[in-house]
């Protein structure tokens, strides 16, 4: 019988086995008994807590999402003005615990295959919604309303070319370069800070 207060140990552990099978062997070859001796663990724990490989991922892919969001969180609470909102949503798309190769990679192998899982589809349309309304409340104040869809789609397509070089290790894109690219960017839309 399993030692109370072992769930949530178990479920991270499990997790972030996921998420470095996803990194190291890709989506197809993370199975269950995979997952299960990456995080050292039985298999049978993997369909104990989740269910099966689908609730894993759906859970892994939850899991990420929540992470990016702490991210986003941490950096706004000390933003003063619409531009440091905008930098702080930005800036937490490439926070350096973000945008490992590792991380990076988990979310491409789960993005690349939504069509296999309406479970993750869920979890995508969710961060992408999140993603548009901190990006236009942060945009609003700063250009005139007319252009502020115009913003933010291109900000949100620049972000997801960010994260596709991120996944290719001979691009050079790592998460400071990133978000030197998405400051720049911009400020040739909002104007530089004036600290910048």
């Amino acid at each position: 019988m399993p030692k109370v207060g072992m769930a949530p140990i178990r479920r991270k552990q499990l997790i972030d086995a996921t998420i470095e099978c996803l990194h190291a062997e890709g989506y197809h070859r993370t199975t269950i008994n995979r997952v299960g001796r990456r995080a050292h663990l039985s298999p049978g724990l993997v369909t104990h807590y989740f269910e099966d490989k689908h609730g894993l991922l759906v859970a892994t892919l939850r899991e990420l999402n929540k992470r990016l969001s702490g991210a986003t969180a941490r950096r706004l609470a000390s933003a003063t003005d619409p531009r440091d909102r905008l930098h702080a949503i930005t800036d937490a798309q490439f926070d350096e615990e973000q945008f490992s190769p590792q991380l990076v990679n988990a979310w491409f192998a789960l993005w690349g295959n939504l069509h296999e899982l309406p479970g993750i589809q869920r979890f995508q349309t969710i961060y992408e919604k999140r993603l548009r309304s901190n990006l236009t409340s942060a945009v609003r104040p700063l250009v005139p309303e007319a252009r502020v869809a115009m913003v933010v789609d291109t900000l949100m397509a620049l972000i997801d070319g960010l994260w596709l070089k991120g996944t290719l290790s001979a691009s050079g894109i790592n998460g400071e370069r990133a978000r030197e690219i998405i400051r720049d960017h911009v400020n040739s839309v909002v104007g530089p800070l004036d600290d910048a």
